[in-house]
C-alpha cells in the first residue's frame, strides 16, 4: 500500500558556500559535519567527493518521509522505502539521515535557481530522509534516466550521516532490476556498501513501487567496531 507523499572541502568553504541558502549547514550537524577528520584517523567510509554538498540547503527539521521536486515533474513516478538497520543487520536505527541526488527522467542533473547553482554537481532533484523509530524511510521522486552518451545504468546516489560518526559516508547506489545497463560485469564491480543497492519495482496505482533497505558499516571502510 502506498503512504502518501509529503560526496570533502575546509568547513570554511562549507560555511561560505551556506551564507545567505535557506537553512544550511544548521545546529550541530552542520558543525559537527564540517569539523576535520581528527589527525592521526582515517575519514569513515574513505573519500568522498562532494559530500559537503548535502550540508547545502540541509531543512532544520528531516522526517522519515520526503517528495523530491521531481515528483511533480514528467517521467515514472518511483516510492523507494526501506528500513535502515544497526550493524547487526537486525536492530532498526532512528535517526540517521539519508541523503539521495539523482537526475531527471532525461539523465539530466538539471538546475535552474540560485541554490541550485550552489549545488550544480547534485542538481535540483535532491534531499533528505530521517530514519524513524522502527528505522523506516520513504522516498517519493521519479525513476531517474540514465546518463546521455554514458554506459551508466539509471541510479540514486545516497550518502548516509548517522548522529554518532564524525562524517557522512556514501553506500552503494541504488539500481534497477531489468535496466539493461546493469550488466553483469557493473553488478561484479558493486561493492555491496551498506547492502545491496539493486531493487526490483513493482506497479501500484501507476506508482513504481521498490524496497532498499540499509545496514549501517556494512563493507564500509575504517567503519568503527566496538570492541
Amino acid at each position: 500500500m502506498l503512504i502518501h507523499p509529503n560526496r570533502c572541502l575546509p568547513a570554511l568553504l562549507i560555511l561560505l558556500l551556506g551564507a545567505g541558502c535557506n537553512g544550511q549547514v544548521n545546529g550541530n550537524l552542520g558543525k559537527e559535519a564540517a569539523s576535520a577528520t581528527p589527525q592521526g584517523s582515517s575519514r569513515v567510509g574513505g573519500n568522498c567527493d562532494t559530500c559537503e554538498l548535502m550540508y547545502i540547503g540541509i531543512p532544520e527539521s528531516i522526517n522519515a518521509t520526503d517528495t523530491s521536486a521531481a515528483w511533480k515533474e514528467p517521467g515514472q513516478k518511483l516510492l523507494i522505502s526501506g528500513t535502515v538497520y544497526m550493524p547487526d543487520g537486525i536492530t532498526p536505527a532512528s535517526g540517521v539521515i539519508l541523503y539521495y541526488w539523482q537526475t531527471n527522467s532525461e539523465g539530466v542533473y538539471k538546475t535552474s535557481d540560485e541554490l541550485d547553482q550552489k549545488i550544480e554537481p547534485h542538481g535540483h532533484i535532491r534531499g533528505w530522509v530521517k530514519s524513524g523509530e522502527e528505522g523506516e524511510f520513504n522516498i517519493y521522486t521519479t525513476r531517474p534516466g540514465a546518463y546521455p552518451g554514458r554506459k551508466d545504468p539509471q541510479h540514486i546516489h545516497i550518502l548516509v550521516k548517522e548522529p554518532n560518526l564524525p562524517n557522512e559516508y556514501y553506500i552503494d547506489d541504488i539500481l534497477f532490476e531489468g535496466d539493461p545497463r546493469l550488466t553483469s560485469d557493473w553488478r561484479r564491480n558493486l561493492e555491496n556498501r551498506g547492502g545491496s543497492g539493486i531493487v526490483q519495482t513493482k506497479l501500484e496505482n501507476g506508482v513504481q513501487v521498490a524496497e532498499r533497505n540499509i545496514i549501517l558499516g556494512l563493507n564500509i571502510p575504517d567503519y568503527p567496531t566496538s570492541e
